[in-house]
C-alpha cells in the first residue's frame, strides 16, 4: 500500500492533518473523505483505497431494513436484507449488478457529475450515501467511525457546526499542511521513476547485447 511505503516519521506527522474536509451533511463528509485520500495519494489502486477504508466503518445499508415505496421494503445488496457490508465505497461494477436485480444505485451511492473518482487502476469509485448515527447492526456512529479512523492518512474534518453554507451533496477540501502534501506526493512520484529507469536499463543491456552479438 502507499501509506505503509511512508516513513515513520512521515506517517506520525502525517496525523497532525493534511488536508482537511467541510461539509454540513454526513453523506457530503464522506464523499469529501474519500476525495481527500485521492489526493493526497493520487497512485492509490482500487484494492488499496478499499484496504485504507474496510466496510466494517459502515456495515449497514439502512437502519429500517432499508428504505420503503408504496409500502414495500425494496430490495438491497448490502445488509440487512443483502449479503455483503456496504461500506465506505464500492467498485463501479456494481452499477451493473444493480440494473440486473432491478435496483435503484442511487438510492444507495453517490452517482452524480463530479461525485465518482476513478482510483490509479482504472476502477470507479463510488461512495456510500447512507450514514447512521446510530447503525442497526454495531450501533456505532457510522460517520465518526469513519471521521476517527482517517485521521491517521492525514484527513481532518471539520464539526458540521462551523461549517459555511453547502448545497446538498457538496464538500470543499482545504489543505492544511501543503509541505507535507507535496512530500508525500514527490515520494510516490520517484518511486514510479524508480522503476522506469529500472525497465531502461534492462531495455539498453537487451541492446548492447544484440549489437555485441551482431
Amino acid at each position: 500500500m502507499t501509506f505503509q511505503k511512508l516513513s515513520a516519521s512521515q506517517k506520525q506527522a502525517i496525523k497532525k492533518g493534511v488536508i482537511e474536509v467541510e461539509s454540513n451533511t454526513m453523506n457530503a463528509t464522506a464523499l469529501g473523505v474519500v476525495a481527500a485520500l485521492l489526493k493526497i495519494y493520487p497512485k492509490l489502486t482500487f484494492a488499496e483505497l478499499k484496504e485504507m477504508l474496510p466496510d466494517e466503518i459502515n456495515p449497514g445499508f439502512d437502519k429500517f431494513g432499508n428504505a420503503m415505496e408504496g409500502g414495500k421494503k425494496y430490495d438491497s445488496l448490502f445488509k440487512p436484507t443483502g449479503e455483503r457490508l456496504y461500506g465506505v465505497i464500492q467498485p463501479g461494477s456494481i452499477r451493473e449488478e444493480s440494473l440486473k436485480r432491478k435496483l435503484d444505485i442511487t438510492k444507495s451511492h453517490f452517482t452524480g457529475e463530479g461525485q465518482t473518482f476513478n482510483t490509479s487502476d482504472g476502477v470507479e469509485v463510488l461512495v456510500s450515501k447512507k450514514w447512521q448515527t446510530k447503525d442497526a447492526i454495531t450501533g456505532e456512529n457510522d460517520i465518526q467511525n469513519l471521521i476517527n479512523h482517517v485521521e491517521q492518512y492525514g484527513v481532518k474534518v471539520a464539526s458540521f457546526e462551523s461549517q459555511k453554507t453547502f448545497k446538498k451533496g457538496e464538500y470543499s477540501l482545504n489543505v492544511i499542511n501543503a509541505n507535507l502534501l507535496d512530500v508525500i506526493q514527490r515520494q510516490t512520484d520517484k518511486k514510479n521513476l524508480w522503476w522506469i529507469f529500472l525497465i531502461v536499463m534492462i531495455l539498453v543491456g537487451f541492446l548492447l547485447i544484440l549489437i555485441s552479438k551482431q
